[in-house]
C-alpha cells in the first residue's frame, strides 16, 4: 500500500494536469490583480497607503479565481478512477491491493495534490505581492467581513494563513466530490465539471430558494457564513464525496474490476 501511495502521489504531482492547474490558478490571480489595479493614476506608493500585500491578496482571491476554482480542483485527478477502469489498469491494481485500500489511496492522493495546487500557487502569488506592497498593519482597507474577520483585525498574517488553509480544504472537498461522482457518471469530462455544476447550482438555485448558507461559494470567499456553518458544510460535502466513491467503487462497478 505504501509503495503504491508514494508512486501514485509522485505521478500526480509531476503530471501535466497538475502543472496546468497550477499555472491556471496563478493566471486567474493575476487577471484579478490586473483588473483591481488597472485604473488611471495608479501608482504603487499611493496604493500602499490603502492596501498592503494581504489586502490585495484578499481582493484578487475573490475575483475570477473564486468563479473557477472548483473546476481547477477537479481537473487534476478526479477522473483517475475512470481512467484506470477504461485502460484496464484497475484489474492489475487489484492484484496488488484490496479495493478498500485502493479507494483510500485514490481519495488521499486526489485530496493532497488538489489542496497543494491552490496552496502553492497562493503562496507564490502572495510572495510577489509582498515584494511589491509589503505588509502594513495600519492600511486603510476595511472590507474584510464574514468568517474569521475579527482575526484579520487582530493579526493580518494569521488571517492570510487561514485563507491558505481554507483554500486547501476547499480544493480537497470539491476534488473529492468529483471523484465520488465519477463511478456514477462514467464519463471523465462530466466528472471534472460535476462539482463545478453543484457550485453553480448552489450559488443560483439555492439562493433563489433562500438557502443562502448552502451557497458553496461561501466556503471559499467566507462571506456571511458563521464558523460553525462553515465547518459543518465542509465536513458534509467531503463525507458525501467519500461515501459516494466508496460505494461506487466497492459495489456499483464491482463487475468491472
Amino acid at each position: 500500500m505504501s509503495s503504491y501511495f508514494k508512486s501514485e502521489l509522485k505521478r500526480v504531482v509531476i503530471s501535466k494536469n497538475t502543472l496546468i492547474a497550477l499555472i491556471l490558478t496563478i493566471v486567474l490571480y493575476f487577471i484579478g490583480y490586473y483588473e483591481f489595479t488597472n485604473f488611471k493614476g495608479f501608482n504603487v506608493k499611493g496604493f500602499k497607503e490603502i492596501y498592503d500585500s494581504i489586502d490585495v491578496f484578499i481582493v484578487i482571491r475573490k475575483s475570477y479565481l473564486s468563479l473557477l476554482i472548483p473546476l481547477i480542483a477537479s481537473m487534476i485527478f478526479s477522473d483517475s478512477y475512470l481512467l484506470d477502469l477504461e485502460t484496464g489498469y484497475l484489474n492489475f491494481i487489484y492484484l496488488r491491493l484490496s479495493r478498500k485500500k485502493y479507494i483510500l489511496i485514490k481519495i488521499l492522493v486526489n485530496a493532497i495534490v488538489s489542496g497543494l495546487v491552490i496552496a502553492v500557487s497562493s503562496i507564490f502569488v502572495f510572495i510577489i505581492l509582498y515584494l511589491i506592497f509589503g505588509i502594513n498593519n495600519n492600511s486603510l482597507f476595511n472590507e474584510v467581513t464574514g468568517t474569521f474577520s475579527l482575526i484579520y483585525q487582530e493579526n493580518k498574517f494569521i488571517y492570510f494563513l487561514i485563507l491558505i488553509m481554507i483554500s486547501f480544504i476547499f480544493n480537497v472537498i470539491f476534488a473529492t466530490l468529483s471523484l465520488g461522482l465519477s463511478p456514477y457518471l462514467k464519463n471523465r469530462y462530466l466528472t471534472v465539471i460535476s462539482s463545478f455544476a453543484y457550485y453553480v447550482i448552489s450559488a443560483t438555485i439555492f439562493i433563489s430558494l433562500k438557502l443562502f448558507e448552502l451557497n458553496a461559494a461561501l466556503l471559499f470567499t467566507l462571506n456571511y457564513l458563521s464558523a460553525e456553518m462553515l465547518i459543518i458544510y465542509q465536513i458534509l460535502l467531503f463525507l458525501i464525496g467519500v461515501i459516494l466513491f466508496y460505494f461506487g467503487v466497492l459495489y456499483k462497478n464491482e463487475k468491472n474490476a
